[in-house]
């Protein structure tokens, strides 16, 4: 008789610092970000410790220079590829992820108060963001008696935010996990 082993999903729920990066024509601006995220992991198979991992997220974007001021907010769907490893004699769980992200930048604003001036980034009148993004990431987690988790991870867009320019973020996070 074979042994039919049984990997049980989870549930974690998050906040993430995200020091990020504006990448275009060899030049990089640096921004920060702030997240809350869910995300459920959904056993694939009996045969090995593989998930499908997907989420929901609720992103705030900002950068301060002189007296130009952005803000920008996105969701975020996170669909990931998450193998578990325990530790062996322990109650900690590592899950490497690699996996795929869409971004729907919902509201964003760059704002000069020296000349009290205000355009809407995703406003095609007024600036050419794309609403839209679309990406990769990979990171690592880690749960502790299933219970909460730390993680570090590193995502980048395949599409354009603004003409030429694209996104990369790291990603530091801690949370509940269930």
């Amino acid at each position: 008789m074979v042994e039919q082993n049984s990997y049980a999903g989870w549930s974690t729920f998050g906040l993430e610092y995200l020091p990020s990066n504006f990448k275009y024509d060899g030049h990089s601006e640096s921004f920060s970000g702030f997240a809350v995220n869910y995300t459920q992991a959904i056993s694939i198979t009996q045969s090995a410790p593989l998930f499908i991992e997907w989420g929901l997220g609720a992103q705030w974007s900002t950068k301060s220079e002189n007296d130009i001021k952005m803000n920008f907010v996105s969701m975020k769907v996170p669909l990931n590829l998450v193998y578990d490893f325990q530790i062996p004699g322990t109650n900690i769980n590592l899950d490497p992820y690699v996996g795929i992200n869409l971004r729907g930048n919902v509201w964003g604003e760059v704002k000069n108060d020296n000349y009290d001036t205000k355009y809407d980034l995703f406003d095609s009148d007024e600036g050419d963001c794309n609403r839209f993004q679309f990406g990769g990431h990979l990171g690592v987690k880690a749960r502790f008696n299933n219970s909460f988790f730390v993680g570090v991870g590193y995502g980048f867009d395949f599409n354009e935010f603004d003409e030429d320019t694209k996104i990369n973020e790291l990603s530091l996070s801690l949370g509940l996990a269930f």
